[in-house]
């Protein structure tokens, strides 16, 4: 008496819709993101639907202490909208292309080293101006040799010759 074995169906495979382009709205927060200098939260009021969104961007005194909880409510909306939208790949690789196009590009950098020259003042500015350097490998090498020919051709007569001996 043998038992027979029962076989093992297949997995059934599901095809996952993958989403290979951004809509209107993940682009536009694309782009205000780099707008704002990096401001998650204005970026997703400008470009996401959201109640009393323009309150945002109004500074609390100049709000009533109701208005200041409908900016409040709309800020913290706006962060969470912000916080989703960074987990999406697709719009972090956009804004890292976005990123390479507007600002770290020779032009831009050769603007900035300019003004830097100029001011004398922003060393902040300097250090990202010298790190894009570095990456790029255009900064000079930190330390040069130079090597001196006639200090290697007087060591070279003072050594005593094998065959005089």
């Amino acid at each position: 008496m043998t038992k027979k074995k029962k076989a093992l169906k297949p997995i059934k495979k599901t095809k996952e819709k993958r989403v290979t382009k951004l809509s209107m709205m993940s682009l536009k927060f694309c782009h205000e993101y780099i707008q704002n200098n990096g401001h998650g939260v204005y970026a997703a009021a400008k470009a996401f639907n959201i109640t009393n969104k323009d309150l945002v961007f109004i500074p609390n005194s100049s709000l009533s202490k109701e208005m200041v909880k409908k900016k409040m409510a709309a800020y913290y909306t706006a962060n969470a909208m912000a916080h989703k939208a960074f987990q999406n790949n697709l719009i972090r690789s956009k804004i890292d292309e976005l990123l390479d196009e507007v600002y770290f590009n020779d032009i831009a950098v050769k603007r900035t080293h300019f003004r830097i020259i100029n001011s004398k003042d922003d060393s902040t500015a300097a250090k990202g101006v010298d790190m894009y350097y570095k990456l790029k490998g255009k900064n000079a090498p930190s330390e040069v040799k130079v090597f001196n020919m006639d200090k290697f051709i007087d060591s070279l007569e003072d050594e005593p010759d094998e065959s005089e001996e």
